[in-house]
């Protein structure tokens, strides 16, 4: 595998963790703080 393959991969990962912390954060904040009190 070509290092610049390797670098589109990551990226591609990082904007998957991305969406899926933006799905998270825009969900439901208050819930997300009843469960940090646990």
């Amino acid at each position: 595998m070509k290092s610049g393959e390797g670098e589109h991969l990551y990226k591609g990962v990082l904007f998957l963790c991305a969406l899926t912390v933006q799905k998270y954060l825009s969900y439901d904040i208050e819930q997300e703080c009843h469960i940090m009190e646990f």
